[in-house]
């Protein structure tokens, strides 16, 4: 199948191109709407992107149309892309510093606190060799259950006292299956422990990470008492941040959205989560505005409404576009000059696409990638890749089918998989690869199996089992889209 390349021109100097717009590279005017296609790499709205870019593309149909999932769609019945509702409550619970949680059921709940710990995330706490480990669970089976003892979890939770800021309490599937009541032992156990005590269970068979994790501060955003009333002006507060391990690329990101941030003169005064105690999350009071992020807008919902924060939903801080996109809006929920904004954004952008221009130029643009991971963060980088002339080869969206309904008009034509099973995805991308229709496969440890380790690869999301960043490494923001343009150039030229 055949793609087209327009060498566009950036805008005309000193432009402010209508979003959306795609300007000809002989002439300098934006072309007809009836030359487009949804395949566009469109120039950016923004005026301080204006100029920075040479190259843009126009993709006329996808690189293998053919590659739809109907091709793949096999009898596969093996294991799931998608991990499980449990392991996303445990990313909330490593995402708090003095969090516990007590799972009923047996000894393989610590099994599963193990696709976190040391493997994903090499400075989780959640396990630990003598004894301290802040996953734990009662050692029952379903009969046990079923007979309404409940006292192995109560003992589980007292004994948490003067340890834990709050607990968790959930079960495997197979035990929300009895009908105990969580809710009300939940209920029954605050108080005596000095923590407060939030159930995190329910039906989670037909669920992923993303809805535990969801879940688990929606959940813990309903139990916590704030005040209302106490937010400052250009004081703001983040909701739903993927807080997925506590190494150096989400300290980084977080570090790098203070830094934009301060620029402006507004003030990041919480982060639900960002690593610390349990207690650190009430400054949320502090904040005159909740930006409200994708993977907990349930949890942002509720807080703003016990704060009176105002509310502000949008997406993952990904790209220089995207970045510059998402600090306007903050800026202008916060109530900052827009002349102030538009300078500071010029001089950020001047220098990370100074930074950039030579990588992007010499070894991205042009170049196929395939995406596999979740879909909030998939969002993010397909626009960034388009950002960089990167085209789209296909998207694998390793979720649950609640979390594909805001996907679909997103990704629609682009998608190869969703939902899907590991063998069936396998199958995919290596037919893929072998009819030359990828360069790259930017991809978590799910999406990268030993099968697939012979391809040109790229570690980023959930889970990252061979790449860790010890030192700050951020992906997200201007400095977080430097330093993915740099991993990206490097996956390229080491394939």
């Amino acid at each position: 199948m055949r793609r087209k390349r327009i060498c566009g021109a950036s805008c005309p100097p000193g432009s402010s191109p209508a979003s959306g717009a795609i300007f000809c590279a002989t002439t300098g005017s934006p072309m007809p709407e009836k030359r487009r296609s949804p395949w566009i790499c469109s120039a950016p709205a923004l005026p301080e992107l204006a100029g920075h870019w040479k190259v843009y593309w126009r993709y006329v149909r996808p690189a293998l149309p053919d590659m739809e999932k109907k091709e793949f769609k096999t009898a596969d019945n093996g294991e799931k892309a998608a991990p499980s509702f449990l392991t996303g409550v445990y990313l909330a619970v490593n995402a708090v510093s003095d969090a516990y949680i007590v799972v009923d059921g047996t000894d393989c709940v610590v099994r599963k606190a193990e696709c976190v710990y040391a493997s994903h995330d090499l400075f989780s706490t959640l396990l630990d060799c003598r004894g301290a480990s802040r996953v734990l669970h009662t050692r029952a089976h379903a009969k046990e259950i079923l007979a309404g003892d409940g006292s192995v979890m109560e003992a589980e939770v007292r004994a948490l006292r003067g340890r834990a800021g709050v607990v968790l309490v959930s079960s495997l599937p197979v035990m929300s299956m009895t009908g105990r009541d969580y809710k009300r032992l939940a209920g029954m156990l605050n108080g005596k422990t000095g923590a407060r005590v939030v159930d995190v269970s329910g039906n989670s068979m037909d669920r992923d990470f993303l809805d535990g994790y969801s879940l688990a501060f929606e959940k813990i955003a309903e139990d916590m008492e704030l005040k209302k009333g106490l937010g400052k002006p250009k004081k703001i507060a983040l909701a739903g941040y993927f807080m997925d391990r506590t190494e150096g690329d989400h300290t980084g990101n977080l570090a790098e959205l203070r830094r934009m941030l301060s620029l402006l003169g507004i003030e990041l005064v919480c982060v639900w989560p960002d690593g610390g105690e349990y207690s650190e999350l009430r400054k949320i009071e502090g904040a005159s505005v909740i930006v409200s992020l994708p993977y907990a807008r349930a949890a942002a919902e509720i807080l703003a409404r016990k704060t009176g924060a105002a509310l502000l939903p949008l997406g993952i801080p990904l790209g220089f576009g995207g970045s510059a996109a998402w600090l306007r809006a903050v800026a202008e929920a916060a109530g900052v000059s827009g002349k102030v904004v538009s300078a500071v954004l010029g001089r950020e952008l001047a220098s990370a696409h100074g930074l950039a221009r030579l990588a992007v130029g010499g070894g991205l643009a042009g170049k196929r990638v395939c995406f596999t991971g979740d879909p909030y963060l998939g969002e993010a980088f397909c626009a960034f890749a388009g950002e960089l002339g990167m085209i789209i080869a296909g998207v694998c969206l390793s979720c649950a089918g609640g979390q594909w309904a805001g996907a679909e008009n997103i990704f629609s034509g682009r998608l190869v998989l969703r939902d899907f099973r590991v063998r069936t995805y396998s199958d995919a991308v290596m037919k893929l690869f072998s009819r030359g229709g990828c360069d790259l496969l930017v991809s978590n440890s799910i999406g990268r199996r030993s099968e697939l380790l012979s391809l040109p690869g790229l570690d980023l999301g959930f889970p990252s089992y061979r790449y860790h960043a010890l030192l700050p490494a951020p992906f997200a923001g201007f400095r977080g889209a430097v330093n993915l343009v740099g991993r990206l150039f490097n996956a390229l030229r080491s394939a």
